[in-house]
């Protein structure tokens, strides 16, 4: 699971750069929760992180299209597929619990998680409205 907040992850924006954070902790809360075998407090981990990342991109678009970004539809459209990431993991969670499938859907969410915090949404801190 992701790391740690490092302030070099930091776009300008307090209120997404809180809420980057939050995601971070929430993850790992996540992960504590898959490496301890604790199947309900994975659940309500889950459900928690899915729906403040759902939050998250809504304000972090909304943030985009007032500056006028001009990546906003492609940025747009990795949340989506991240946000589906997210709807199967809580899928297999209620079918099957902590299962393998499981696991390693979120494996895959936490990975993108970082890859894009440190990548597309450092490009949103440097981007200069015109």
């Amino acid at each position: 699971m992701p790391l740690a907040w490092d302030p070099q992850y930091a776009i300008g924006d307090a209120a997404l750069d809180a809420q980057h954070r939050e995601i971070i902790l929430r993850l790992r809360w996540l992960g504590d929760a898959i490496g301890g075998e604790e199947p309900e407090r994975a659940g309500t981990a889950l459900h928690e992180l899915a729906e403040l990342v759902k939050s998250h991109f809504a304000d972090e678009e909304r943030w985009m299209a007032k500056r006028g970004y001009p990546h906003l539809a492609r940025h747009a459209e990795s949340h989506g597929a991240c946000l589906e990431s997210l709807a199967l993991a809580v899928r297999l969670h209620a079918e099957a619990g902590m299962s393998e499938r499981f696991v390693e859907v979120i494996e895959r969410v936490a990975r993108w998680l970082d890859v894009h915090l440190r990548s597309e949404d450092l490009r949103l801190g440097r981007h200069r409205p015109e």
